[in-house]
């Protein structure tokens, strides 16, 4: 399955509400984000453990992310938060750009092709990005603001579409 699965019918692919202050970079400060989606396309997004029982639940349907129990049946609405976190950013330390860190769930960095649709050139994903490229993590990001051009990344996270570890670590 693809965001652009069942494209002849209608849908309500995505509506997004974002709720956000940005983080600026001249003082220390807290920034924040919290991201709500609703659509046919939210069960591709739902990360285990967060929503993943509500949207999309079919379990007569076979194996899903958690096994038999919890297939994603793509052809209903869902909901999702696919982004909330808090943001510090601590300027002149380290460097004379700064350190900022991010802390909770947020899109993942890996990928070329971004999120959410209207950030990017086409709605269609490539094969590669819905079975090779998670959508999102939950965890610390630290971004090292080592020159005007240059950002150093480093996190931890929980996994990839990973709210709430199913494996019992």
């Amino acid at each position: 399955a693809n965001f652009d699965w069942r494209s002849n019918d209608f849908r309500l692919n995505q509506l997004n509400f974002v709720f956000e202050n940005p983080l600026e970079h001249e003082k220390f400060n807290v920034g924040y984000r919290v991201d709500f989606l609703v659509g046919h396309d939210t069960p591709f997004f739902a990360a285990n453990g967060l929503f993943d029982r509500f949207t999309g639940l079919d379990p007569t349907s076979g194996v899903g992310q958690e096994g038999i129990p919890s297939y994603r049946n793509v052809n209903r609405i869902g909901i999702d938060l696919p982004q909330f976190y808090v943001d510090f950013g601590i300027p002149n330390f380290l460097t004379r750009g700064g350190v900022d860190f991010r802390v909770g769930k947020f899109y993942t960095l890996m990928g070329r092709e971004v999120y959410p649709a209207p950030d990017t050139d086409f709605y269609s994903r490539t094969w590669e990005n819905v079975v090779g490229t998670p959508f999102t993590h939950t965890g610390i990001l630290a971004t090292v603001h080592a020159t005007g051009n240059l950002d150093l990344v480093a996190g931890v996270v929980e996994g990839w579409d990973v709210f709430e570890d199913n494996n019992g670590r």
